[in-house]
Order: structure tokens, then C-alpha cells, then sequence
């Protein structure tokens, strides 16, 4: 992928996207001990950052009936700009997806099927559909999803040009490949630092045995990011462009989205709380720092939401 494509994608989807927030607190600053600023994807139209590649990929797809699988934000994305597009979505989810994200996959006009226990096997169902006329948009393992989400870090770097690190979730790794491709390319002296959950640790695995790693099983509370097996080029990714892959603990995810709901005042689902998550845990390794945090998106069930933050009511 050449930076150019990067440069187009973000002129092709800005008609249809919301260039998101880019917020400093001091006093989370002093929390920290570092200058923290959070990129608020959670306030995308989408209320996820899973809208931008989509965009810009369906924008490329001439065929008018689109297939995904989706563990539910990047269906979300594949509704949205299939509904402005003309296009007819059909969207394969978890049957533990998220009442909250099915509902807005219905509401932008796509047929959502229900099919298996995580996000892998709903793929594979997917892509046996692809064989009926429908054109398979993958969720992360993709060029064009890429280089939309690079979008991200360019509004970041508009803002903020002498960042010196950049943290955001993995889950297949297609926002972590953009951020890290992006970010290297203007300023190699970036960090770039992915997050994982500690049971759903493929592609930290995968770079561990240098070579593509497929879970038999994931554990954890982040939907989003609950991925069995990174994608091969995202991998390529990974290995050349992102500096270090930090694990956290559901208890950690939790604590994290409570962080955003009292400091922030902020509704974050759980793989959105990742990259603060990670930042808590790196407070001494990041002291004196001017990072980016992505908050990747803010779609979860109140009810679940209440639990995670382990409030009884507000």
C-alpha cells in the first residue's frame, strides 16, 4: 500500500463521516503523569471508527450486494455506507453480538443472521454465502479498510504533529495496521502500540511464533477486539510498522471504562476502554509523554455497560 491511498481514502469518505473529537484534560493528565489526548471514535456516526474503511471500500465494490461477518461494529460500518451507497448488506454476527449493535445494523436497512459462537465462525458462514452473488468485505484483513481507517491518524497528527505515541486496540489488527503505517510514514520516532486482551491474544502470539497464530478459543468481555486469528496482511502490518503489543485483563477493561464514565464522562464499550486500559498499566513507561489514546468506539447494552462499570444506578 503506497501513502497516496491513504491521502485519497480520507478525501473520499469525508462527506460521510464525522472528524472526531481530539480531547486533553489536565487533571486526567495529572493522573497520568503524561500529556493524554483521546481520539473519541465512540462519537463517529457510527459511534464507532469501523464506518471509515468501510466507506471507502464499498466505494471500490461495484457489485450492489455486500456480505460481512462481524463480531458488530464493523457491521455497523458495512449498514451505514452500504445504506448511502445503494447497497444491499447482508451482515453475519455472533449470536452473543450485542443487542445495541444489531439493532443499528437493522436500522440502516441491512438483513442481519445470527451464526455462531464468535466472530471466526461467523466468517466462515459468510463466506460460504459469498458463493450467492454477494461480495465479501472483510473486517480488518483488507488494503482499502486500511488505508480508510488511516483517516484516524492523519486528524491526529493535523492536531497534534509532535505526538510521540500512539496506543489502540487489536483485534484482527486493520486499525492497528493503518495507525502504524500512517504514523511511521510521517514521523518514524512514533510509537505505535497495540492493546490485546489477555484471552484474546492472537495476533501477540502470532508475532511471538512469527508466524500466523489461530486461538482454539477466546475469553473476554471485548467484543470487538475477540478475534481467534489476525489476518495475513494485517500481520505484515504488525510486524514492520507496530513497536509493542500490551495485554490487559478484563478487570483492567472494566476499570478503564469506569475511568471514562467518572473522569471522562464518557459511555465507552469495552474494546473501546482498551488503549486507556493499557496506558494505566504503562503509567511509569509513559511519564512525561505526549500520547494519543484511540477510544475506538461506545456502542455497548446499558445494562451491560452498568455492570462492567459496577454501578447499581447512576
Amino acid at each position: 500500500m503506497e501513502f497516496k491511498e491513504v491521502l485519497n481514502s480520507r478525501l473520499s469518505i469525508k462527506k460521510y463521516i464525522s472528524e472526531t473529537p481530539l480531547i486533553e484534560l489536565e487533571h486526567v493528565n495529572k493522573i497520568m503523569g503524561c500529556q493524554v489526548y483521546f481520539k473519541l471514535e465512540n462519537m463517529q456516526i457510527s459511534n464507532a471508527f469501523k464506518v471509515r474503511g468501510p466507506i471507502n471500500k464499498l466505494q471500490n465494490v461495484k457489485s450492489n450486494l455486500i456480505v460481512a461477518a462481524s463480531s458488530g461494529n464493523h457491521g455497523i460500518g458495512i449498514s451505514y455506507a452500504s445504506m448511502i451507497l445503494g447497497k444491499k448488506a447482508l451482515i453475519v454476527v455472533p449470536v452473543s453480538t450485542p443487542k445495541k449493535k444489531l439493532d443499528k445494523m437493522k436500522e440502516n436497512g441491512a438483513e442481519v443472521i445470527l451464526y455462531g459462537k464468535d466472530y471466526q465462525e461467523s466468517f466462515e458462514h459468510a463466506t460460504s454465502l459469498s458463493h450467492e452473488g454477494y461480495v465479501l468485505i472483510p473486517s480488518f484483513n483488507d488494503e482499502d479498510i486500511i488505508a480508510g481507517n488511516g483517516s484516524i491518524t492523519l486528524e491526529i497528527l493535523d492536531k497534534i504533529p509532535d505526538i510521540d505515541g500512539i496506543i489502540a486496540p487489536i483485534g484482527g489488527g486493520g486499525l492497528i495496521s493503518s495507525i502504524g503505517f500512517v504514523a511511521k510514514s510521517i514521523n518514524p520516532e512514533i510509537e505505535v502500540i497495540g492493546v490485546q486482551s489477555d484471552g484474546a491474544d492472537s495476533m501477540k502470539l502470532s508475532l511471538e511464533k512469527q508466524e500466523l497464530y489461530k486461538k482454539s478459543k477466546i475469553e473476554t468481555i471485548a467484543d470487538g477486539i475477540a478475534v481467534r486469528e489476525p489476518g495475513d496482511i494485517c500481520f505484515d502490518f504488525v510486524k514492520k510498522y507496530v513497536d509493542d503489543i500490551v495485554l490487559v485483563s478484563d478487570d483492567e477493561i472494566k476499570y478503564a471504562m469506569r475511568f471514562y464514565a467518572e473522569v471522562l464522562r464518557l459511555i465507552v464499550e469495552p474494546a473501546g476502554a482498551a488503549s486507556l486500559a493499557a496506558a494505566l498499566k504503562m503509567k511509569k513507561r509513559l511519564k512525561g509523554r505526549k500520547i494519543a489514546c484511540i477510544v475506538t468506539g461506545g456502542n455497548v447494552d446499558i445494562e451491560n455497560w452498568l455492570k462492567y462499570c459496577k454501578y447499581d444506578s447512576f
